[in-house]
């Protein structure tokens, strides 16, 4: 379940409902703020699992308005609370970013149902996502990953610190890994039209061997290099 849920809610004595309710299952209440700009400044102290947003709340934000503005910086699942069940309302309620609602007055069951749900739907985005970022990085051995998307290297998990030169010979060879890549290619990527040294290339290339040894960097005699 949650382990921590912020109260947006100007009316006290649902907050403090609420507050009573969530304490009795064990979940952590952060703060309980009735406008916006106490719940922005109370985000840069600490992130909730999840939030309780009323609709109407002190100020000319409103709770929907607030959801965006949170939306925006952070991942969080939002649960509105409404007294109105008017069409607007509720079609607003229902806005893909939004987690559910509950309407006032409200019991503890019905609180736990909707929370519940709220939590499933954002524990099974999160797995998505995770699903999604692990099918981007390319396995380049026990240990080592890459991430084209943002060509990053991973070593079990945390990220490897590369030199510019040396991450674009990485990103090269990974691109076209089991496959030749010429000496000529390499150094016009990593220096276009700069005169080099013969042996710029091969200081590269032992620096990146030296960074992450595991990799498997063949130099093949007048051809290049390849990534198996």
């Amino acid at each position: 379940m949650i382990d921590s849920v912020m109260v947006v809610e100007d009316e006290m004595l649902t907050a403090r409902y609420i507050t009573s309710i969530l304490n009795g299952w064990g979940i952590r209440v952060i703060g309980v703020f009735d406008n916006a700009m106490a719940v922005i400044a109370a985000f840069e102290e600490e992130i909730p699992g999840m939030v309780l947003m009323d609709v109407n709340i002190r100020g000319k934000v409103d709770g929907f308005a607030l959801s965006d503005m949170i939306w925006e910086q952070h991942t969080v699942p939002i649960v509105y609370i409404t007294a109105y069940c008017d069409n607007e309302t509720l079609q607003k309620a229902f806005r893909p970013l939004a987690y559910g609602y509950v309407m006032k007055p409200f019991g503890p069951e019905e609180l736990e149902t909707v929370l519940r749900s709220a939590y499933r739907r954002h524990q099974s985005e999160r797995l998505e996502e995770d699903e999604a970022e692990k099918s981007e990085r390319i396995v380049l051995s026990p240990i080592h990953t890459y991430d084209l998307v943002t060509a990053s290297l991973y070593a079990d998990g945390e990220d490897v610190a590369l030199t510019v030169k040396q991450n674009i010979l990485l990103e090269h060879l990974v691109r076209h890994r089991h496959q030749v890549v010429s000496y000529h290619d390499l150094e016009f990527a990593i220096w276009a039209d700069e005169e080099v040294s013969s042996s710029s290339l091969k200081t590269v290339v032992y620096s990146l061997r030296k960074r992450a040894p595991e990799l498997r960097i063949k130099s093949l005699s007048k051809q290049g290099y390849i990534l198996s």
